[in-house]
């Protein structure tokens, strides 16, 4: 039986949101209507738009607690200038000229460290997750009208894409997720590395280790052996073959996306981890991750857990998780039924017969 039989990738498709119109320059804006439905972290407030003379101001407000984006327009200097909060956290107003996009690189360039902390302490606080917190060397993504894009990992077991499937399907219908999503479940090698001895007891060992792979997420590892480490101490590493969910989202809406893959039991909340915690989903070889769209595609994929005594390393991401593809229920459902059987016959399990 050869891997190849699984499905590399299974597109879920795109979640699609009302399109926000920069067509009018900042000048000639004369009311809200004029105005861009969503902007970075925030959904129009109507009722905020207030004339200044020729100029205007407005608030851009979004359901998670003190988060808003605020934009004036000064006919003055014929600029415009933003002010950002998200959790509380400001970013200092900084003004710009007289068009939209200069805003997108005002937000790519402000410093939003501390908003990275934030999320990096919550989002492993909250979840079996890890938020790759940025620096000067990785790379961002950012788009109109939403913002610093994200791209959020989560291991799945073949037996449970349907699953994935359910759960991308209420991002979708949820209307708190305010920017678009494009999903799919892509087939993928990670390599695990793990100190026996500081490491949950199931993975402390070649045939523990394999096993927590093959009961997992599907197949055995390709590889599996010890070595020593660059201090002498031994080290196992299995690379395996599984399924990943891949989301391309934005900053905005990466926690209410994460809640969505715990209700539907992908993702296990912190407190599940334990000091020697079961499997799927709340064991740290399944770990999320969310990481910036960018860094991820040039490898920024290694997650350190010294406590847990692993590491998990990711492949990049190829041009999968960019497919924004409309939603196809039966050609998801037939490469599901692909992947199972190609599981089972991977396994030996041809299954029987029952004559009438």
């Amino acid at each position: 039986m050869s891997r190849s039989q699984f499905p590399v990738a299974i597109p879920l498709g795109m979640s699609r949101r009302p399109a926000a119109e920069f067509d009018i320059l900042p000048a000639e804006v004369r009311g809200p209507e004029d105005l861009p439905c969503r902007f970075l972290i925030g959904s129009i407030a109507p009722e905020s738009f207030q004339r200044t003379g020729e100029g205007w101001t407005v608030l851009y407000v979004d359901p998670t607690p003190d988060t808003w984006c605020r934009i004036e327009f000064s006919p003055s200097n014929g600029r415009l200038s933003m002010s950002l909060c998200w959790r509380g956290i400001p970013i200092s107003g900084a003004a710009y000229r007289n068009h939209w996009r200069v805003l997108l690189e005002g937000i790519s360039m402000a410093r939003t460290e501390e908003w990275d902390r934030e999320a990096g302490r919550r989002i492993p606080a909250t979840w079996n997750a890890g938020y790759l917190v940025s620096d000067q060397t990785m790379p961002e993504g950012y788009s109109l009208p939403d913002g610093g894009m994200k791209l959020l990992r989560c291991p799945v077991p073949i037996g449970r894409l349907r699953d994935a499937a359910r759960a991308f399907h209420a991002i979708g219908t949820d209307p708190r997720v305010a920017s678009p999503t494009i999903g799919t479940l892509h087939f993928t090698r990670t390599r695990l590395r793990v100190v026996p001895g500081r490491c949950d007891p199931r993975l402390g060992t070649p045939a523990g280790l394999a096993d927590a792979c093959l009961a997992g997420l599907g197949p055995p590892p390709v590889n599996i052996g010890e070595r020593r480490a660059g201090d002498g101490s031994l080290v196992l590493e299995a690379d395996r073959e599984h399924y990943v969910l891949l989301l391309v989202t934005y900053f905005r809406d990466m926690e209410r996306i994460l809640g969505h893959l715990a209700a539907h039991q992908l993702l296990a909340p912190a407190a599940a981890r334990g000091p020697h915690p079961p499997g799927y989903p709340a064991g740290p070889e399944h770990l999320a991750l969310v990481a910036p769209v960018l860094a991820s595609a040039m490898n920024w994929g290694r997650w350190a857990l010294p406590r847990a005594g692993l590491e998990i390393h990711w492949s990049p991401v190829g041009k999968e998780p960019w497919e924004s593809t409309d939603s196809d229920p039966g050609l998801v459902e037939e490469l599901v039924r692909q992947a199972e059987a190609a599981q089972l016959e991977f396994l030996g399990w041809r299954g029987t017969s029952n004559p009438a």
